[in-house]
């Protein structure tokens, strides 16, 4: 079982204009509170213990989190040479690896336990295209090893969908630009903090 996350938080969020000049992206209100808190919940939900939030830009506005979730803890991105989870401290040798700015979204209620508990030794989520081909969703289980070989750098999950094995997901909410932002706020709205009763409530609706 995977207990340790890492969320890639040290972007500058540019194409998000105005919405993000002051407020570091993952930490954008939508649906009533930050981004990012929405998967923190999710993840503390089915038993992740250690969520590192690798920060950079605006990084003082992320001690708020730390401070609300004894199970956070922020690590200094050294941004200038885009060593992306390289020199965190206590990485597990499994672990989940996230973007700060995608929210996944499972198929099925107990898809993000199962996700969690994948016996391959590195997957990333991806989602079918209409062309047939997959898109990245924006997380992944990554081993250790993956990490030192330089598999892994600043979650590039593109790069690495002919090398890494896959989990299919129904898709993800990211809010890279202004229309996805408006996407993850209708389709959170109303819902509750798990993907378990989201999924519930989205089915039902």
């Amino acid at each position: 079982m995977i207990t340790q996350a890492v969320l890639l938080c040290a972007g500058k969020g540019t194409r998000l204009g105005e919405i993000s000049a002051n407020r570091a992206k993952p930490l954008v209100e939508v649906a009533g509170q930050p981004f990012i808190t929405w998967l923190i919940d999710d993840l503390l939900e089915v038993g992740i213990t250690d969520i590192v939030l690798l920060v950079g830009h605006m990084r003082n506005q992320f001690d708020s989190l730390s401070r609300q979730y004894n199970e956070v803890r922020l690590v200094q991105a050294n941004i200038i040479v885009n060593t992306g989870v390289l020199g965190i401290s206590g990485l597990k040798e499994k672990f989940l690896l996230s973007n700060g700015d995608c929210y996944p979204i499972f198929k099925e209620s107990g898809d993000l336990e199962d996700f969690l508990v994948s016996s391959r030794r590195s997957i990333v989520g991806v989602k079918e295209k209409s062309d047939g081909s997959l898109g990245d969703c924006g997380l992944g289980i990554i081993d250790k090893d993956s990490v030192d070989m330089g598999l892994i750098n600043c979650g590039k999950f593109s790069s690495m969908l002919d090398i890494l094995g896959h989990y299919y997901l129904e898709g993800n909410l990211h809010i890279n630009d202004p229309k996805g932002l408006e996407g993850a706020e209708a389709w959170l709205s109303g819902k509750t903090s798990t993907v378990i009763s989201q999924q519930h409530s989205l089915m039902n609706s």
